[in-house]
């Protein structure tokens, strides 16, 4: 499997990647697997400029829906995380402060 970086002569992007310019990968687009960097920590689909299309409107909402509920969902999970994390705190601190018994 190639590297991303290695071939500079073609536009491959994602298919994130071309949403953020308005284009929608064709349904019919067979990409081509590689890895993101020379790490290999993660490959990905990767089209060309002939494999994309300008996007309407309904087909970027599509697109874009799911990864905005994502990113909804993880805000409430770091801000649930965060809450419980102030809790402790509080407990240790609260405890703290509180002359032992003998």
């Amino acid at each position: 499997m190639e590297h991303r970086n290695k071939i500079t002569d073609i536009d491959y992007r994602t298919p994130l990647q071309w949403a953020k310019d308005k284009k929608i990968v064709n349904t019919d687009a067979v990409g081509i697997e590689m890895w993101s960097n020379a790490n290999h920590y993660k490959s990905f689909l990767y089209y060309t400029p002939e494999q994309v299309h300008e996007g309407t409107a309904e087909e970027l909402e599509s697109f874009w829906a799911p990864i905005r509920k994502e990113k909804r969902g993880m805000k409430n999970i770091i801000l649930m995380v965060t809450v419980i994390g102030l809790i402790i705190i509080q407990i240790i601190t609260i405890n703290a402060m509180t002359p032992m018994r003998h």
